[in-house]
């Protein structure tokens, strides 16, 4: 791994994507199930999402991506935005050619951090903390409902609606986590970074409250309202030590004019000695948006915000009370009337409801008097705009356009068209309880006050309706609301984006054309893609030729692609090399593997050779690759000896499994044992597999027990299936339920198939069932599969419909099945649900399985309609 790498926002996005499989997705799909799919080794799986190598071609990235993305649709995780964004398949192709690019360039410095000096050395510090708007403090003076502390749910009746109400503390896991963190730091007299996320209304506030004055009641505390006081904070030193830094909602200190400023400073006061504390809570989804990776071709606006939190101790804070805090809930409901007030639901959201987010919910649901109706239209407008990608503030201009489309005709007849909107806004700004209203606000970047014409929809009900509505497409009026009022190209491109991973390809051609206006030329790029769908080469050629004469680099590599598959080779070269000079060897390198696939293998390597010169990493396994299909083993000993001295032991793993397919074994044991010598376990389980087909079964289990401590599963399977063969089905079983719990989802299908084949239907069938009543539904799909193609039509049907009545999202296994089972309305149901949630996966790849029937290829080239039926040309 190059040194800087480690910092590398794309590499930081992939460690993400590993985190996310682990603690949302129980580790599946496994690295093997991943490398099976993409085509790659396991090794490169792992060595990619642990941020340790860069995956060259997009489209293997794409489909662990993809295969990621179908796991998280399964568990009904899309509706989480911060989950949706990651899984992004935009992001992820524009995150793969900016690093591409960014490799080949040198780094630049920030362009404000000279300001930020400046700004900290402009005045001297005595004068600067006279000036403070905001001076630290005693921690014991602040107040909770002074440090932003939400006020809870009145249970006590006759109580003044203005007064503050702080119910009892019911401490949780995460609370005796964060004490002893702050601990520590005050043990080590170091000065930290703590950071409490957790969604709307969870206790985020309380829980920082609570910790400081439990572990640091004699600091001072100080709290900066917006950036431009923290950046006077920090140069007037007023956060000294046994100081704490209190940063309540930290994501309105690092969006704005001085966002990136703040962020930059507080980096810097980071790395001074002795002991202080930053304190922040923030919201998932402002926490994922300041860490995510740019988008490419754009400006990094958030780079020192993001290297700021890569230094946190994060606190992460559970929407839901466990059954033990519940209990101490009941505990103390009698002495406290909002506690008891809480306890009225049947729900372990305690602090959502002494927030009265359900009374929110009811007044958005159930809409009263003449401007309810309206007032709801316009929350779910905004609503639909948040989970489709408006990230910032919502205009009020948008929400008037959008909301008549969630009215009904009547409604809009007999509106009065100079007041229902403001009706409507009187309405959505109700406070509920006196605690939140539906719109609210949105604070001025700096100063007193709040922006004018913009509101923020209430966190509660923005995950509400991400939940309530996934399934929903927005009418008309609503996108074309977007396209005539929204003036951020950023915003039109998230829209975009939303509309075609659901497929309505016609609507977002309209948005990405309105961003192109604004001066988006990846715009440009994505109208070419949509083009090129339509089998419309001129139009995809023309737009992509103005994106790179308008300066996106990444158009120079479509131009190339468009240019070869044309068999126009000469323009392939020009724009691929001025890609190349441009400091993206990477289109070199893909033109390169289209000769190669045509069987030019001549040109192919002349242009490896080009791309390595370029400093294309994979053109080095390319040109050995080519050199062995010529039957010239010129320089191969010396291209062997570059990937040697990198150390890129997943090229020399590849290059084995290839060398075995093609049946040359010696060849393919020599580029296991390099790669085996560099540390890599699972090039000595390919070994014993070779030791194993020579018979050689001993030691080809000691191989595998080797292997087995450092990749597991991979090993372990090995391990079983030689019990298997030998007889020994107990044994067996138990090394692949190992395996299941090492990741291995596909374990289970071993362990049924192996009792299929001994003749213990019962127990196979039912592992397979137990597998699905658990989410896995890989077994049960492919025990189906295997009976059909037995003859067992009769056993294949039970289980599936066993599987559909269990099945809670989309599944390509199921659709797959569903289809072999020759139930294509049911599999076209599931894959058209998937589509309106904005995976399209398996409805584009159920229309290329229907190959030229009805108009399917209608879909494949045009998308759908808004409503959902085949769109027309267009």
């Amino acid at each position: 791994m190059r040194n800087d790498e480690a910092g590398s926002a794309f590499f930081g996005g992939m460690r993400n994507l590993a985190a996310l499989r682990k603690d949302k997705l129980d580790g599946r799909p496994t690295d093997r199930a991943l490398a099976r799919r993409a085509d790659v080794a396991p090794t490169t799986i792992g060595h990619w999402l642990r941020g340790q190598r860069f995956p060259q071609r997009v489209d293997e990235l794409l489909v662990v991506v993809n295969a990621l993305r179908e796991e998280a649709a399964m568990r009904g995780l899309l509706d989480q935005r911060e989950v949706a964004s990651l899984l992004a398949e935009r992001r992820w192709r524009d995150a793969h050619a900016a690093e591409a690019a960014q490799r080949a360039q040198s780094t630049r410095d920030d362009v404000n951090r000279a300001r930020a000096h400046n700004i900290l050395a402009a005045n001297a510090a005595k004068e600067r903390f006279a000036a403070l708007p905001d001076k630290p403090r005693p921690v014991a003076l602040w107040s909770p409902k002074q440090l932003g502390v939400h006020p809870a749910v009145m249970g006590v009746p006759g109580r003044t609606p203005g007064d503050f109400v702080l119910p009892a503390y019911i401490e949780r896991p995460h609370d005796a986590k964060t004490r002893r963190h702050l601990a520590l730091l005050a043990e080590k007299e170091i000065t930290g970074l703590v950071v409490i996320r957790g969604q709307s209304c969870t206790g985020k506030t309380r829980t920082a409250y609570e910790a400081v004055n439990r572990v640091f009641p004699e600091w001072g505390l100080v709290f900066p309202k917006d950036a431009d006081s923290l950046l006077a904070v920090l140069a007037a030193d007023a956060f000294e030590r046994d100081t704490i830094l209190w940063l309540n909602e930290a994501q309105s200190f690092f969006y704005g004019k001085y966002g990136k400023v703040a962020a930059s400073a507080l980096r810097r006061r980071l790395e001074d000695p002795g002991s202080a504390l930053v304190i922040a809570t923030i919201w998932p989804e402002y926490h994922r948006e300041l860490t995510a990776t740019p988008t490419p071709g754009q400006e990094d606006p958030y780079h020192h915000a993001r290297e700021l939190f890569a230094q946190e101790f994060r606190i992460d804070v559970p929407a839901s009370f466990t059954d033990e805090a519940l209990e101490g809930v009941r505990a103390r409901a009698p002495e406290d009337a909002s506690l008891s007030e809480a306890l009225k639901t049947a729900s372990g959201r305690v602090t959502q409801v002494l927030a009265a987010a359900p009374n929110l919910v009811d007044h958005y649901e159930h809409p009263s008097g003449a401007s309810g109706p309206y007032g709801k239209a316009v929350i779910t407008a905004a609503m639909d705009a948040r989970r489709l990608g408006v990230s910032g503030p919502l205009s009020l201009k948008f929400l008037e356009a959008a909301a008549p489309a969630y009215m009904a005709p009547q409604e809009r007849a007999s509106a009065d068209p100079t007041t229902w909107f403001t009706s409507a806004l009187e309405y959505a700004r109700t406070e509920i309880k006196g605690v939140a209203a539906a719109l609210q606000d949105v604070p001025s970047d700096r100063g007193m006050g709040a922006q004018l014409g913009v509101v923020r929809l209430a966190d509660y009900l923005d995950h509400y309706g991400r939940t309530i509505r996934k399934h929903c497409v927005p009418p008309l009026r609503f996108w074309s609301a977007a396209r005539e009022t929204l003036e951020s190209a950023e915003e039109l491109m998230a829209l975009a984006e939303s509309a075609r991973e659901r497929l309505r390809n016609r609507v977002a051609a309209d948005l990405y054309s309105r961003a192109s206006e604004f001066g988006n030329t990846d715009a440009l790029r994505w109208l070419a893609f949509l083009r090129e769908r339509a089998e419309d080469d001129e139009s995809r050629d023309r737009l992509t030729l103005a994106a790179a004469e308008a300066g996106n680099l990444y158009a120079l590599r479509d131009l190339a692609r468009w240019c070869e598959r044309r068999g126009n080779h000469a323009e392939a070269i020009r724009f691929a090399g001025e890609a190349a000079a441009a400091g993206y060897p990477t289109a070199l390198w893909e033109v390169a593997k289209m000769r190669q696939r045509e069987g030019d293998l001549a040109e192919a390597e002349r242009l490896f050779w080009l791309a390595a010169e370029a400093g294309s990493p994979d053109a080095v396994t390319d040109l050995i690759r080519v050199k062995r299909e010529l039957g010239d083993r010129d320089d191969i000993d010396d291209l062997i000896s570059v990937l040697l001295e990198t150390r890129d032991d997943d090229s020399l793993f590849q290059l084995g499994l290839e060398c075995r397919e093609a049946g040359d074994l010696e060849e393919a044991e020599r580029f296991f044992s390099l790669a085996a010598e560099m540390g890599d376990a699972y090039s000595l389980v390919e070994i014993g597999r070779l030791r194993k087909r020579a018979g050689l079964r001993e030691e080809a289990e000691e191989l595998f027990k080797q292997a087995n401590e450092s990749v597991g599963s991979y090993a372990l399977r090995e391990l079983a299936l030689l019990e298997e063969e030998n007889g020994n089905l107990e044994e067996a079983e138990g090394l692949y339920f190992e395996a299941l719990e090492d990741g291995d989802t596909e374990a289970v299908w071993y362990v049924v198939r192996m009792y299929e084949r001994s003749g213990d239907a019962a127990r196979a069938e039912m592992l397979a069932k137990e597998s699905a009543d658990q989410g896995n539904y890989f077994a049960i799909s492919q025990l189906a599969q295997n009976l059909r193609s037995a003859g067992s039509g009769e056993r294949a049907d039970a289980l599936l419909q066993y599987t559909i009545e269990k099945l809670g999202e989309p599944s390509v296994v199921l659709v797959d099945a569903l289809m072999d089972a020759g139930l294509s309305a049911e599999a076209q149901a599931y894959a058209r649900r998937a589509a309106d949630e904005g995976n399209s996966y398996l409805l584009i790849e159920f229309a290329r399985k229907k190959g030229s029937e009805g108009r399917w290829p209608e879909v494949l080239k045009f998308g759908l309609e808004l409503d959902g039926n085949v769109s027309d040309p267009w």
